[in-house]
């Protein structure tokens, strides 16, 4: 880490409520360290970096969508999607609500096998409850915020392997999925494939991407 860039560009807050003390939103200064002593002495033991990988895929739909999309490391730890506005004239718009997605369904086209769980006979209700049991009990994340802003948040337990190996999951393996439903809406669908298995391994002066 001796050698790197730092870019800072304007950011804006505008999204963000008010704070409740003070004129607005700041930075604190920027703490900055230097080492010394020249190079730095080679860790004697190796040492793990976790590197969670996301896959994302766009696409403007109306009122239902009927998308495929593709991924060569297999089936995800979590699958997750979301609905936004996507007309360019609305400017900042983080404060309206939302579009929301009214059904999903998740097909795996290279086995030709549907989710046993994640049908079109789940509505939005439905998958609210299956999203909670996926989020972090800190982030706050409850009903008004799911009406809000909707993000749809299903591990691979949720959908099942759609008759993909075990092996297959989180590893080298070519799948398409077809992700279709419904919509309140038209708006930008963003769907992201998570994997959690892969880390960054340090030995020295060596690297290497694993997985775990």
């Amino acid at each position: 880490m001796r050698d790197f860039k730092l870019t800072l560009s304007d950011v804006d807050f505008s999204f963000l409520p008010t704070p409740t003390v003070g004129d607005g939103w700041q930075f604190d200064p920027l703490k900055m360290f230097q080492f010394s002593g020249g190079n730095q002495v080679a860790t004697a033991q190796d040492s793990l970096l976790y590197l969670p990988e996301f896959k994302h895929y766009e696409v403007r739909v109306g009122n239902q969508f009927d998308q495929t999309i593709y991924t060569s490391n297999g089936m995800p730890s979590y699958f997750a999607f979301f609905l936004r506005h996507s007309d360019p004239k609305e400017g900042n718009n983080h404060f309206l609500r939302q579009p929301m997605i009214e059904t999903l369904n998740i097909q795996c086209q290279t086995t030709k096998r549907h989710s046993d769980v994640v049908t079109n006979d789940l509505d939005k209700g439905f998958l609210y409850h299956m999203t909670m049991r996926n989020v972090h009990p800190m982030s706050g994340y409850e009903s008004s915020r799911y009406n809000m802003r909707q993000v749809v948040l299903l591990s691979a337990e949720d959908v099942g392997l759609m008759s993909l190996k075990t092996t297959d999951y989180q590893q080298v393996r070519r799948v398409r999925f077809q992700i279709t439903g419904k919509t309140n809406g038209p708006g930008q669908l963003s769907m992201l494939l998570i994997y959690n298995n892969r880390g960054l391994e340090v030995f020295g002066a060596d690297l290497k991407v694993v997985r775990l």
